[in-house]
């Protein structure tokens, strides 16, 4: 009787001792398995991490181009948006942040002049607004939009008032001249389009969901005159001090502000950038 109750009581310690154990080894089992997974999910994550920054560090060289493009040109007889003659003397010695406007555009203007805002603000905490850099844009649809066109779009768009137009030039003039040194001198090749082609081009933004926003931020094109529309470029050039056009950057819009200035204070440390002249 004695040997049997011992008996038992072996049976039942080896029995708790068999549950304690595997109950242990299902734990370990599932942290070693919890443990891998997550080592896999974050390996994943870190490769998915260095492909988006690969994408976004490499989309960068392709939208800049280095170079001497030539000389900006020279000009009289072209207005700003306050009315006031300006030429290219007017101009010499600073770095000049080049850019092709339409005031009734709704694609590309808006949000590339929201970016071009963000730089502008951006040299004026650097100091180096006026001085040193000044904002040139060109007005590629002069026959319908007037310096008063020009003013309340850079009211509207750059929250800027006439008094900012020492540091941001609107320019205006006649078709012939801002074709010449639109497309003549800086390459920049634009076109009025026809109804077919217009029809086509606001059922593409409607797609996109782009065509009722960028109506919404460019109050401007609530109330256009009804004439084919001319698509804007999504490109800045900057112009060094001493007038060579020294750097295309396409995609501009998307292009950030702080390479921007980089880019800006770069090209100010370069030999006999002090000096200017045109």
């Amino acid at each position: 009787m004695s040997s049997d109750v011992q008996i038992g009581q072996g049976q039942r310690s080896y029995f708790w001792y068999a549950v304690w154990v595997g109950v242990f080894v299902g734990l370990l089992f599932g942290f070693a398995v919890s443990s891998l997974v997550s080592t896999v999910k974050y390996h994943d994550l870190r490769e998915k991490t260095a492909t988006q920054r690969e994408r976004v560090v490499g989309m960068l060289p392709s939208q800049v181009k280095h170079g001497r493009f030539g000389k900006a040109p020279k000009f009289t007889g072209l207005i700003n948006q306050n009315g006031q003659p300006i030429n290219s003397a007017n101009l010499a010695g600073k770095v000049q942040v080049v850019s092709f406007l339409s005031p009734y555009g709704v694609h590309t203007t808006p949000v590339l002049v929201a970016n071009l805002r963000n730089l502008y603000q951006d040299l004026a905490q650097s100091h180096l607004l006026g001085s040193k850099v000044v904002f040139v844009s060109y007005n590629l649809d002069p026959q319908h939009a007037d310096p008063k066109a020009l003013s309340q779009f850079m009211h509207d768009l750059a929250d800027l008032g006439s008094n900012d137009s020492a540091n941001w030039q609107f320019l205006t003039g006649s078709e012939s001249t801002i074709g010449t040194i639109v497309a003549g001198r800086y390459g920049v090749h634009y076109h009025v389009l026809d109804d077919a082609d217009k029809a086509e081009y606001v059922e593409r933004m409607k797609k996109t969901g782009e065509y009722d926003y960028a109506k919404a931020i460019n109050p401007l094109a609530q109330n256009a005159p009804k004439h084919q529309r001319i698509v804007s470029h999504n490109v800045v050039f900057l112009v060094s001090p001493n007038g060579d056009i020294r750097i295309r950057i396409n995609q501009a819009d998307a292009y950030p502000t702080s390479r921007l200035l980089y880019e800006i204070v770069s090209m100010l440390k370069l030999p006999g950038m002090d000096k200017g002249g045109n």
